[in-house]
């Protein structure tokens, strides 16, 4: 199930920090089983939205009406947008005593070894 645009293609090749929050929405969207209309329901979300902040900004009732008749794709973004927040705030837990410096690199460097730098 590849994407016109190849979204969930880029998703796979090269990760999700690397997309834009349009190509994330859309491989979202064909991953819950939208893949015909997923051009369809992404134009109306980013003209019902603005902008990825404004979804945040909006009441529970105008979210459940961005895609009024996907409420099971409504719920699931919902709950993928939740997980994200919580990851970002979740505390890192370092397992055992600290050391030195060189274990506290050795944990930083595992930890950000995934992100790529935009140069």
């Amino acid at each position: 199930m590849l994407l016109k645009d190849g979204a969930r293609e880029k998703l796979t090749k090269i990760g999700a920090e690397n997309l834009t929050n349009a190509e994330l929405l859309r491989a979202f969207l064909s991953c819950c089983g939208q893949e015909q209309a997923v051009n369809r329901l992404s134009q109306e979300f980013w003209d019902q939205v603005g902008d990825i902040v404004g979804y945040s900004l909006l009441t529970q009732r105008e979210r459940q009406t961005i895609f009024s008749q996907l409420p099971a794709e409504s719920l699931a973004l919902e709950a993928a947008i939740e997980l994200g927040r919580r990851v970002q705030r979740q505390p890192i837990h370092l397992l055992g005593k600290v050391l030195g410096s060189a274990q506290i690199g050795n944990l930083m460097v595992a930890r950000f070894q995934k992100i790529r730098k935009n140069t």
